[in-house]
């Protein structure tokens, strides 16, 4: 009987252990082939960029420059509507609101808070809210 159950117990052993080296596999798998695409695609971005980037310093050698020289300039997308807003420095900028320059002595943080939850749990007066440290209740 007991060479029964552990031929049993054997049998779901290897069971087991064959399962979790197929879900092995196929995690390795799969993980690899998320992060080669994740790099590949990566690879892709920057192959651009760099595109871009040599083609940006190319417009800037002596051979990329001198054609600027003999055509006149082409204004810019949004050049146009600038000259809507050519009154703009004619008139002086406003000086700061007022309370900017109030002299008034502000409230202390702590103080601002207590009053704030005195005045949503219902306690009341100013004398309450005077002293050191937090009172919530």
């Amino acid at each position: 009987m007991t060479e029964h159950i552990a031929s049993r117990c054997e049998t779901v052993l290897n069971t087991t252990m064959a399962e979790m080296d197929f879900y092995h596999q196929q995690k390795t798998s799969d993980i690899k082939t998320i992060v080669t695409e994740h790099l590949e695609g990566e690879i892709a971005l920057y192959e651009q960029i760099l595109a871009r980037l040599k083609n940006a310093r190319r417009g800037l050698t002596p051979e990329g420059l001198s054609g600027f020289d003999d055509q006149p300039r082409v204004p810019g997308l949004y050049e146009r509507d600038l000259g809507a807003f050519s009154g703009l420095n004619e008139r002086e900028l406003e000086m700061p609101c007022p309370h900017v320059y109030d002299a008034a002595p502000m409230r202390p943080v702590g103080v601002a808070i207590q009053e704030g939850v005195g005045m949503f749990l219902g306690s009341g007066g100013e004398e309450q809210t005077r002293g050191s440290g937090f009172r919530f209740w």
